[in-house]
């Protein structure tokens, strides 16, 4: 009888993975509410489309580069190899900053070189700041994580506590904000032109 319930209970959601799930699935309505308000704006006319910065496509390369490093380091996790998982969650907080650099590089582009304010003149130009900046917003709160998640292995390792879970709702965040940029780099991709 207590194998059945042991057994149960390892089939069931950690709350903490459901609390992510929730969280992603609000963040999703925040994005999808910002691109619609991007498509209705658009209708309304007086739209000067604007063109992506060449450094978007590298920062692309970069974060879906990070989603394998925290894949590949969740499997070294799993299989105790903590010194292949530290350099692996190392590589992928280096890839997130990496990622928010050549963002903060493609936004000043935008500024220096095709005249983009935030002053109400181009809406085009606002909403290609503000989505990918509330974005990067997403990124650094899964850069922290990335970081609590490295301070709390080393600790708990010292004790032999080794769950893989906070690594793998870290490493969901980071898949999900991985994808989400995707989605808004092809969507702007589309809408430049």
């Amino acid at each position: 009888m207590s194998t059945l319930s042991l057994q149960q209970q390892s089939k069931k959601l950690h709350p903490h993975k459901m609390l992510m799930y929730f969280g992603m699935g609000s963040m999703t309505m925040m994005f999808a509410g910002w691109v619609s308000a991007f498509m209705v704006r658009e209708g309304q006319g007086r739209w000067d489309h604007v063109q992506l910065p060449w450094m978007f496509w590298v920062s692309t390369a970069v974060i879906l580069a990070s989603s394998v490093t925290i894949h590949l380091a969740v499997r070294a996790f799993k299989k105790r190899n903590f010194t292949s998982y530290q350099l692996l969650i190392n590589t992928t907080t280096i890839l997130g900053l990496l990622f928010l650099a050549f963002q903060a590089f493609g936004f000043y582009t935008m500024y220096s070189q095709q005249g983009i304010l935030l002053n109400g003149n181009n809406a085009a130009g606002e909403f290609t700041y503000v989505i990918p900046f509330v974005h990067g917003v997403h990124v650094l709160g899964g850069i922290v994580a990335l970081f609590i998640v490295f301070l709390s292995t080393k600790f708990r390792r010292r004790k032999k506590v080794y769950s893989s879970t906070g690594v793998e709702i870290v490493s969901i965040y980071w898949h999900f904000v991985d994808a989400l940029w995707l989605y808004i780099f092809i969507f702007l991709l589309l809408n430049q032109s």
